[in-house]
């Protein structure tokens, strides 16, 4: 199965709230461009990545909450394909 099909098996995997991650990312913030937001990351719903960009600048930082409020994680994968990309926005976020 790809890397990005499967589910995240480690808990430290999963996301925290910005106040229990670490003031020092090794990530590099995400460039955002227009062809960038074009990009499909919950492939099940059609849900492009500017849609979870809006949420996140909007102040959602946990990834049940961008599940809620987008509607990712309901299709017929369950999250399986969409969750690990949701997860390296938010560990992304800075």
């Amino acid at each position: 199965m790809p890397e990005w099909m499967e589910t995240p098996a480690h808990p430290s995997d999963v996301a925290q709230p910005p106040s229990a991650m670490p003031t020092e990312s090794h990530f590099e913030p995400e460039t955002r461009s227009v062809v960038e937001g074009m990009k499909v990351v919950c492939i099940c719903k059609g849900i492009k990545k500017r849609v979870f960009w809006n949420a996140l600048d909007a102040g959602i930082c946990t990834h049940a909450d961008i599940n809620r409020h987008t509607g990712s994680g309901s299709g017929s994968c369950q999250g399986r394909r969409c969750g690990p990309r949701i997860l390296d926005m938010l560990k992304r976020l800075s």
